[in-house]
């Protein structure tokens, strides 16, 4: 089994990435059955957190895409929820020269 790419992580690695420059797409696939040098492997936290540059889109092509996601990203709803709910309305101050 190969190890996640990201420097530190000893996960085992469940997809793999590319880029494809012309069309500006991060790739995420399943972990391909051979190493391939051009590309990265990440385990699922890494994959499922990697985010495109700006300017370019991120394209998940994972067809085991992993069972928690969906729990993490309604956890996730809830937090930007109970933090909306929560913060103080603020005016912006009144201009000087209105």
């Amino acid at each position: 089994m190969r190890e996640c790419a990201k420097l530190g992580c000893r996960e085992s690695a469940i997809a793999t990435v590319g880029l494809r420059y012309q069309e500006r797409v991060v790739w995420v696939a399943d972990l391909l059955e051979q190493r391939d040098p051009n590309l990265i492997d990440l385990c699922a936290g890494h994959a499922d957190r990697l985010v495109a540059p700006y300017g370019w889109s991120r394209l998940d092509e994972r067809l085991k895409v992993p069972a928690e996601q969906p729990a993490r990203l309604e956890a996730l709803v809830e937090v930007v929820e109970a933090e909306q709910e929560a913060a103080p309305v603020v005016e912006p101050p009144a201009r000087a020269w209105q």
